[in-house]
């Protein structure tokens, strides 16, 4: 499950890299290289580290600054420009999610490696504890993964069904009422601390 964890935080956060080297621009496809590789750092450091979700952050707040440079009123108003579309900031700017992700997943993994080894010191048989470890990480990461896919599908709902009036309290309202649902059916399933805690 470590392994996996590794490749999907190290996939996750290289793939906006990916989507800047089909731009035309050098100065965009440079910025791409340095985030595909803190992509691969971040998966490769992750292995060994607890710590690794740092270079997940620093792909993040690179490709941030790098939509806020290309895009909006300040690069207009610095006179400079990276060569952005308005079809390619939103492309670049969705893709954005996927290092978020990325962080979650090296958050896992660190917890993983954290855990596994105070259970390993504190007498655990090593493979129960890292199946029951192996579970959870599981269940959290596709937990994750469906709350984005879930946020995902409302983003394109609003996107391409053709707007409905709605004021701003009622949109709130709606906004609670799906994450806790989302919430509420996270905290109810059967995880693998109840089984840790059991044992």
């Amino acid at each position: 499950m470590q392994n996996k964890l590794a490749a999907a935080a190290g996939l996750f956060a290289a793939l906006p890299g990916v989507v800047l080297l089909f731009l035309s621009t050098s100065v965009l496809q440079l910025i791409g290289l340095c985030i595909i590789t803190l992509g691969a750092l971040l998966g490769l450091v992750s292995l060994f580290s607890t710590k690794a979700s740092a270079f997940g952050w620093l792909a993040l707040v690179l490709s941030l600054f790098t939509l806020m440079l290309g895009n909006g009123y300040l690069p207009a108003a610095l006179g400079i420009g990276l060569g952005f579309t308005p079809a390619v900031v939103v492309d670049f700017a969705l893709s954005i999610v996927l290092i978020e992700l990325s962080i979650v997943s090296a958050s896992i993994q660190g917890a993983y490696k954290k855990y596994s080894k105070e259970l390993a010191n504190a007498g655990y048989d090593s493979e129960e504890s890292n199946n029951e470890l192996g579970a959870f990480s599981r269940f959290m990461f596709l937990a994750v993964l469906g709350v984005t896919v879930v946020a995902g599908a409302v983003f394109l709902l609003f996107e391409f069904v053709p707007q409905i009036p709605i004021d701003a309290i009622s949109g709130l309202i709606i906004a609670m009422i799906i994450y806790f649902v989302l919430a509420t059916y996270i905290l109810r399933r059967p995880s693998a601390v109840s089984e840790i805690t059991k044992q």
